[in-house]
């Protein structure tokens, strides 16, 4: 077995050393999770062998599942566990799993012990070989074994046959975790005596497609750590709880601090993922400053100065963002996203169909450009009804420089950008035509409507781009004025009301949009009066 104990990774252990005071679930939180996946571990006939555990970034999996670790293990339920760490050579990757696998349940299980010694002495080198190969040699064919001997098939029903593995989605890449998850499956359903596997993981597109494939959809039970467990109750608690330790060690501080409505702010920030909370604890309490003026830094009514506050928060998405494939067009979706006012959100009812059209994507392009962020940013289907970034700090992230550096979002560069997409469409159809405009479908109406009455407050918050001067420069300003005034005629109740409803907000950019764009173009359009449009060319 000396050979064995080489070839594992003693980090990846639920009680390891080197993860000496991991993170796990905070007192009287994430209650109904935790019950909900003891109930699945303690079933005696599980009709599902494998748990997947699935959400958000930051979202808390690796507490919940160290928290299921220790409580199995304390009940004598914890067969073996492994939790991944893409920072950490040897959880990094599927390289060492089985050796660290085998060698806990060689403990938990001894009547396979002896069968995984004979492995190794047929096959001294089998430690060199495929995950595969490793899983058949010393896993599934040890407990096949030890389950059709009759001496040992008794002892073994009665043994912990729980597996635990956790942050899957930084084991190695996305083709090794559908491959390990493949092999797992794969050899589980042959086993006469069932392993079970608790997984936890982001819901990466090759995981969640994997999950419910074929193969694993009807033996898999799917956890989601989404807003039906209450998330913002149990960061209440979180929160409430640490600052009264940090006020304990602070006695100055007066015991109305936080206020409600600071601990309420920092809820909200949270959009129910854990990271945020916690990282926001970890820079507050600190024993060299004063908490208040930290916290105070946090809502930015005190200057940062050389600070990080959100260093663990900014090394996460910078490096969901550096996995991302087609960066560029993905940043400028998303910085629509952040720019759009509510009106103009509402104005596209949230389907992403209407936000490739706004953008002239192809249809289905929102899916495949975002696929690489569905730990940050959720669209459920093509059709779906709202694209949703799952973490409000995101914004503050991608618009500011200093955090996000390469992935940052200039904000006047976004305006300009958007402006582009809305003269675009009001090019395409600029006069009052009842016939054209009666060819419209739905999705070209709204994505007309919203740029007709959204176009002037982009433009006078845009950085003036050579690009968006030119098609400025080329817009029939006044047939721009006579929809904007009159276009409610040509469409249903539905569109002429939204027109009518943002008409009077576009014409109050009128002074502001002639004072910052007009006097960059070679015309400049004004009102001289009161229903009257006139313009003057230089």
């Amino acid at each position: 077995m000396k050979s064995l104990h080489k070839s594992i990774a003693p980090g990846a252990f639920h009680n390891a050393l080197e993860r000496q005071d991991p993170p796990k679930c905070h007192a009287s939180t994430r209650e109904a999770v935790i019950r909900d996946i003891m109930r699945w571990v303690e079933e005696l006939e599980k009709e599902r062998n494998f748990m997947w555990v699935h959400g958000p970034a930051g979202a808390g999996k690796s507490a919940i599942l160290q928290t299921i670790a220790e409580l199995c293990y304390a009940a004598g339920l914890l067969g073996a566990s492994f939790f991944f760490s893409r920072t950490a050579g040897g959880r990094n990757d599927a390289d060492r799993l089985v050796a660290t696998l085998v060698s806990q349940l060689c403990i938990s299980i001894p009547e396979m012990r002896s069968h995984v010694e004979l492995s190794l002495e047929q096959d001294p080198l089998i430690l060199s070989r495929s995950v595969q190969a490793q899983l058949e040699s010393l896993l599934f064919g040890p407990l096949t074994r030890a389950a059709c001997d009759p001496s040992t098939e008794g002892q073994l029903r009665s043994r912990p046959r729980l597996v635990i593995l956790d942050g899957l989605d930084e084991c190695g890449q996305p083709k090794t975790q559908r491959h390990l998850l493949t092999l797992l499956s794969g050899g589980a359903l042959k086993l006469p005596i069932p392993l079970f596997f608790l997984i936890a993981s982001r819901p990466e597109q090759q995981i969640r497609n994997t999950f419910i494939s074929q193969l694993l959809v009807s033996t898999t039970s799917l956890l989601a750590l989404d807003d039906s467990y209450l998330p913002d109750k149990d960061i209440e608690i979180f929160l409430r709880s640490k600052f009264e330790e940090i006020r304990q060690t602070h006695p100055l501080l007066p015991t109305s601090w936080p206020s409600a409505a600071d601990i309420s702010r920092l809820v909200k920030k949270s959009s129910g993922q854990f990271i945020y909370a916690s990282t926001v604890i970890k820079y507050v309490d600190s024993p060299r400053h004063w908490p208040d003026e930290r916290l105070e830094i946090i809502f930015k009514v005190r200057p940062a100065g050389k600070e990080t506050p959100f260093a663990e928060l900014d090394a996460l998405y910078n490096h969901i963002f550096s996995c991302v494939e087609n960066l560029e067009k993905v940043l400028e979706v998303l910085g629509s996203l952040l720019i759009w006012d509510v009106a103009e959100y509402n104005n596209i009812r949230k389907r992403s169909y209407l936000l490739e059209r706004m953008l002239f994507l192809r249809h289905g392009d929102i899916t495949t450009l975002f696929g690489d962020l569905s730990s940050i940013v959720q669209v459920a289907s093509p059709d779906s009804y709202e694209i949703r970034i799952l973490h409000a700090s995101l914004g503050d992230f991608l618009l500011d420089e200093s955090r996000s550096g390469q992935f940052h979002i200039r904000k006047g560069r976004a305006e300009a950008c958007l402006a582009l997409y809305y003269l675009r469409h009001i090019g395409k159809h600029t006069r009052l035509d009842p016939d054209l405009n009666a060819k419209l479908d739905n999705v070209e109406v709204s994505c007309r409507v919203t740029s007709y009455t959204f176009l002037l407050s982009r433009c006078i918050q845009a950085e003036p781009t050579e690009s968006l001067l030119e098609q400025l420069h080329g817009l029939d300003f006044f047939a721009f004025l006579d929809f904007l005034l009159f276009g409610g005629k040509l469409y249903d109740s539905h569109y002429s009301t939204l027109l009518a409803q943002n008409r009077d907000l576009a014409l109050e950019c009128l002074p502001q949009y002639f004072k910052i764009v007009g006097a960059q173009l070679t015309y400049i359009p004004f009102i001289s009066s009161p229903g009257s449009v006139t313009s003057t060319t230089s």
